[in-house]
Order: structure tokens, then sequence, then C-alpha cells
């Protein structure tokens, strides 16, 4: 095998232990988080005596917000600028 291409693939291999890796791991344990955070809100709004648009309205909102937050730290640990 020509020497660049097994210069290619040790470089790629290092970036995706260092990089991707973490990554990953972030993003499968963010994803659990902001499905117990999620969880915990639903139960807590539950109590309350809002209409059902309303619940509905601070769900997706705080959902998209989670969300959102989980991508930003994800594309911030694979060095990307946000």
């Amino acid at each position: 095998m020509p020497q660049f291409i097994t210069d290619f693939l040790n470089r790629a291999g290092n970036y995706a232990l260092y990089s991707l890796l973490p990554a990953l791991a972030i993003l499968i344990i963010g994803l659990i988080i902001v499905k117990l955070v999620i969880a915990v809100i639903n139960k807590i709004l539950q109590k309350t005596k809002l209409e059902k648009a309303a619940l509905t309205l601070i769900r997706s909102v705080i959902r998209v917000v989670l969300y959102l937050l989980l991508v930003l730290i994800v594309a911030s640990s694979l060095g990307i600028d946000v």
C-alpha cells in the first residue's frame, strides 16, 4: 500500500479516536439527559392548571431549546465554532 494512503488512514483514525468518539459519547449522554429532563418537565406541567394548548407550547419550546443546546455542545466538541 502506498505511503500516502497509510498516512491518510492513520490521520483519519486518530481524528476519529480523539474527536468523533468523544462527540458521540456526548451526544448519547446528552440525549439521555434531554429525555430525562423532558420527562420531569412533563410531570411538573401535568400538575399545573394550564390549558392544553399552553402545555403543548411550553413542552415544545423546552424540547427545541434542549435539543438545540445539545447540538451546539456536540458541534463545539468537534471543534466547530459556535
